[in-house]
Parts: structure tokens; sequence; C-alpha cells
């Protein structure tokens, strides 16, 4: 009698310890996908800054009535653009050698 009651008080036992080792791993599972889902999340909100400091970067400058060869020297040599963006140097690239 003693026998079968220890017998079927460990069977619990184990399933219960079974299950509570299950829970956990299910719990940890569910913070990697949340943690996951949050670092994706952060990672789009950057993505879409830094598109739209592409597109600022690389939007053309105002678009003036003088046609680019007849600008002076002192505009077609400035390094900054409007709102201090830099321009970008199609006609007269330069290059960095030292």
């Amino acid at each position: 009698m003693f026998f079968r009651f220890a017998a079927s008080l460990i069977l619990v036992v184990l399933i219960s310890m079974i299950g509570i080792g299950l829970e956990k791993r299910s719990l940890k599972l569910k913070r990697a996908v949340s943690r996951q889902y949050y670092q994706q999340d952060v990672l789009l909100e950057l993505h879409a800054r830094q598109r739209l400091r592409i597109q600022q970067l690389t939007a053309p400058v105002e678009v003036s009535s003088q046609e680019p060869a007849m600008r002076t020297a002192d505009e077609a040599n400035d390094s900054t653009g409007v709102e201090g963006r830099p321009m970008m140097r199609w006609n007269n690239p330069r290059t960095f050698r030292q």
C-alpha cells in the first residue's frame, strides 16, 4: 500500500516538474520573440530615419534661375548648400589626393 502511494506521489511530482520546465521554456521563447519584435521595430525606425536623412542629403539644392556655367567661382567652390547640407560636386569633382 505504501509502495503504491509513494509511486503515485513520485509520478505526480515528476509530471508537475516536467510541466514547470515546459512552462519556463515557453516563457523564455516568448521573451525572445518579444525582444525580436522590439528589435525589429527599432531597426525599422532607424531605417526610416536613415532613408529620410539620405533623401534630405541627396535632394537637389534650390533650383535657381542661373545656369550652372554662369555661377561665380565662389558659388561653385562653396562646400555647403541650403541649411548646411553639402552640395554635390557634379560639375567640378575634386580628388582627395594629398
